[in-house]
């Protein structure tokens, strides 16, 4: 189990890391987002590589398991929750009331990093290949003390969001929560074990809960990022089901109507899946410039808003008849079709003008089969 919520959380936090610093660049200014950043950062140079050993980018940096590097490991984690909090305070509160709470919580960890200086100054702690166990209970206490504290603000959080994006908040609540709990489990273990032997299953279920309260937690804050990418692929599908529904349309018009429609695009890219957004609209804005030079055909055809569908659609196939014959309209004013909900009265339009000419050809081919 230990592996796998390692790789989880180590996967979790590059995806949230590279997606965050990404936005970071739109926003610069915004410090919910920067202590955010911060705190994925500082979270990933103590999180053990997900290949089975525990080195960190920490204890690399600082010269193995001396206890330097022990207490190095302890500051940043400290620096990161800091930097958690100041998400949560900037997220919730406003500016003057989040620089105020920013700045106690800044001093706190402050604190305990110079205390974790001060304790490896001492001859007793540096001689020590894993560390004293001060290290683990002070910042162990100030980082479970801390998630717990965030993981209430995370659930209080999701009673006030949509309901569909509850799971997110209430996920990382939970990671947490665990994460906090796990962390006290583990000082609990690092002090017990500098003076008798802890059983292997009590640290593997320690580090098992901080990997797998980690990955809970950052899946928390991947939760919405998801569904924002559902939303863009539901986007991106119904744009390409209209974009497609539309062509017969587009290109009957196109056919009488070149100077309204304008761009003329070749046929292998009606096929191409990208940038089907830009195509959509514009294929949209073409139909109805299209269907608005048609209007005073359509004005002659005694059609007006509130015609039903059907009979719009057989009218727009009977003005373009009668421009395609040179037909000038008497009429000056332009009369809007498909008029409603947009770009689907447009579909429908399409389907109807469509329905329209399958009609026609069967009756056509009437006469010739008898």
């Amino acid at each position: 189990m230990e592996p796998v919520s390692r790789v989880t959380a180590t996967v979790a936090l590059l995806v949230l890391s590279c997606g965050r610093l990404l936005r970071l660049r739109r926003t610069p200014g915004d410090p919910a987002l920067l202590g955010l950043n911060a705190s994925l950062l500082l979270f990933l140079l103590i999180e053990p590589a997900p290949w089975g050993t525990h080195t960190t980018l920490v204890h690399a940096l600082a010269g193995g398991s001396s206890a330097t590097a022990v207490a190095a490991t302890h500051g940043v984690r400290v620096a990161a929750v800091a930097s958690l909090l100041l998400f949560f305070h900037y997220s919730a509160h406003p500016l003057h009331e989040a620089h105020r709470r920013a700045r106690g919580e800044l001093l706190g960890a402050a604190v305990v990093v110079l205390v974790l200086v001060l304790l490896t100054a001492l001859p007793s702690t540096s001689a020590e290949a894993g560390g004293a166990p001060g290290f683990h209970l002070i910042s162990g206490g100030y980082t479970a003390v801390m998630t717990l504290r965030a993981g209430s603000w995370s659930a209080r959080y999701a009673r006030e969001v949509a309901y569909r994006m509850r799971p997110g908040p209430r996920v990382g609540a939970f990671g947490l929560w665990l994460y906090g709990l796990a962390v006290c489990g583990e000082a609990g273990t690092e002090f017990v074990g500098s003076t008798s032997r802890i059983p292997d299953t009590v640290d593997s279920t320690v580090q098992t809960a901080l990997h797998t309260g980690r990955a809970l937690f950052l899946l928390g804050l991947l939760y919405p990022v998801w569904l924002a990418r559902v939303d863009a692929v539901r986007l991106w599908a119904r744009h390409w089901r209209q974009y497609r529904l539309l062509t017969p349309l587009w290109t009957r018009l196109h056919e009488v109507l070149p100077p309204a429609v304008g761009h003329r695009e070749r046929r292998w890219q009606r096929w191409v899946p990208w940038r089907v957004h830009r195509r959509h609209w514009r294929r949209t804005v073409e139909i109805r410039d299209a269907l608005l030079r048609l209007g005073p055909q359509l004005a002659d055809l005694g059609i007006t808003v509130d015609t039903p569908l059907g009979e719009q659609a057989a009218a727009v196939n009977t003005a373009l008849r009668h421009e395609r014959q040179g037909v000038v309209p008497t009429s000056s004013e332009a009369v809007p079709v498909a008029v409603g909900d947009t770009e689907d009265a447009l579909v429908r339009l399409a389907r109807a003008v469509e329905d329209q000419d399958h009609r026609a050809s069967l009756l056509l081919r009437m006469p010739r089969e008898h």
